[in-house]
């Protein structure tokens, strides 16, 4: 069994698994499966979603986010059971929106103001 994979489905990752199944659906669940099992330790990812349900049925989509927050950090994975309209607040933040294309722009001019031409 390679390191980070589920393995045998324990009673515990059952019983997570069913619970998040139920509250948010099997296509974002699968989606989870998939990105706990990328992890070292799956099926304590499971456990800890599954205490996050409430943070995770006011997010939707934000999935992923959450699983990365909760690899980053077990103090976040604390943070967001105690606050559950964090998550979505971090989900719709400007994180994951595109700069406006004259920001980028303006950026990338002042970047090449100092490099000489033909460089």
């Amino acid at each position: 069994m390679p390191p980070g994979s589920l393995g045998p489905r324990a009673p515990a990752v059952t019983r997570s698994q069913e619970r998040l199944t139920q509250a948010l659906g099997e296509g974002p669940v699968r989606a989870l499966l998939d990105a706990a099992e990328a992890t070292f330790e799956p099926a304590h990812l499971l456990s800890t979603l599954e205490r996050l349900l409430p943070a995770l049925e006011r997010a939707p989509g934000a999935g992923p986010l959450a699983v990365s927050l909760l690899q980053a950090s077990e103090s976040l994975a604390r943070l967001l059971s105690l606050r559950p309209g964090l998550l979505r607040w971090l989900s719709s933040a400007k994180l994951e929106r595109p700069w406006p294309k004259a920001r980028t722009l303006a950026a990338a001019r002042g970047a090449l103001s100092r490099v000489p031409l033909g460089d």
